[in-house]
């Protein structure tokens, strides 16, 4: 175990859940970036405006959205993505022309 606990940065002995807690970590930030490519590689998706965040697995999207189907698709998207155990959509729809 001191192994994993030297390339999570700590030193010294660590316990079990620290452990957990900093692997759950590194596994939101490869979440996080996985979804984020995925979004950014769908050529149907303006995701210029929508910010990506992980705890525990469930994604929050938030920012803006010119359309429905980016709503919608970026939900979709971000739900197929391996490791993600739920979205929280948090986007706002501005309709272009809209105050």
């Amino acid at each position: 175990m001191p192994a994993l606990a030297q390339d999570a940065g700590t030193r010294g002995s660590v316990g079990a859940e620290q452990v957990v807690i900093t692997s759950t970590r590194a596994s939101d930030r490869e979440v996080t970036k996985k979804v984020e490519t995925a979004l950014r590689s769908n050529p149907y998706v303006d995701d210029s405006h929508i910010t990506v965040s992980v705890r525990d697995g469930v994604v929050t999207l938030e920012g803006i959205v010119v359309d429905t189907s980016d709503l919608r698709d970026a939900v979709l998207i971000s739900s197929r993505v391996a490791g993600v155990k739920r979205v929280v959509d948090d986007l706002e729809l501005h309709r272009l022309g809209d105050d």
